[in-house]
């Protein structure tokens, strides 16, 4: 006796014809005053719905803007940005529009980071509460003699005089999926479960620490694990402060 197949749900029938329809692939072209480059891109499809939010500074770098249109964002994605200049109160802006949407992620990406192809999906598939993509500190350290552009990942924390923890960078990048200590926010990936235990607006810098290390401080305390793919190296672009 054969086993009946079960019949496909609406929503089922409805991705595949999406697939079918959408094509594989779509040209972007970049003109300047040399000319003009074209390149074929990968289209993604991805049907769960994401918030990407862009804590948004006032300018916007020419290389961002291709950038995040052709990563992956999808038409019934919700986008949240902002206009704030001080970062601490524009990324609360943007996780507090997640706490409302309902949306099962939040993918956070600056406005300087310039994301390789396929981290959304990568991002997502690690499945991980927090987990991002890295780049390069834009201030170089003096590190055994060389100044080196340091990863903005921390391998460990420890205690100061004001009994905040002040985190330990990575010197140079490793290698595959690991657990890590903190992470800079400029490419990001949170589940909802954390942001709601985060609660309402978790970023500041009132400990003299990055408000991004704030926001992993209190990731750790509450239990939950903090990850970096060291295969997604993003370009950090614009200014370079000393």
């Amino acid at each position: 006796m054969t086993r009946k197949r079960p019949r496909k749900t609406r929503h089922e029938a409805i991705v595949k014809k999406v697939e079918e329809l959408t094509p594989s692939t779509k040209d972007v072209v970049k003109k300047d005053t040399t000319g003009h480059s074209k390149k074929t891109v990968d289209i993604e499809l991805r049907v769960q719905p994401i918030m990407v939010g862009i804590p948004m500074d006032e300018v916007l770098f020419s290389k961002f803007l291709p950038n995040i249109l052709t990563s992956g964002i999808m038409p019934w994605d919700s986008i949240v940005t902002t206009e704030s200049t001080y970062l601490p109160d524009a990324r609360n802006l943007v996780h507090n529009a997640f706490l409302e949407s309902g949306l099962e992620y939040l993918h956070m990406r600056d406005s300087d980071v310039l994301a390789p192809p396929g981290t959304i999906r990568t991002l997502l598939n690690h499945k991980k509460d927090l987990v991002g993509a890295w780049y390069h500190q834009k201030g170089a350290k003096l590190v055994d003699g060389q100044l080196v552009h340091r990863p903005t990942v921390y391998s460990e924390w420890e205690f100061g005089d004001d009994s905040f923890p002040y985190f330990k960078s990575y010197n140079f990048p490793e290698k595959g999926l690991q657990k890590v200590a903190g992470i800079g926010a400029g490419c990001l990936l949170m589940s909802r479960k954390l942001a709601e235990a985060l609660g309402e607006s978790p970023y500041h810098t009132n400990y003299g620490v990055g408000e991004d290390m704030v926001m992993c401080k209190k990731t750790l305390d509450l239990g939950f694990s903090i990850y970096v793919d060291w295969s997604l190296a993003c370009p950090h672009v614009g200014l370079s402060y000393v």
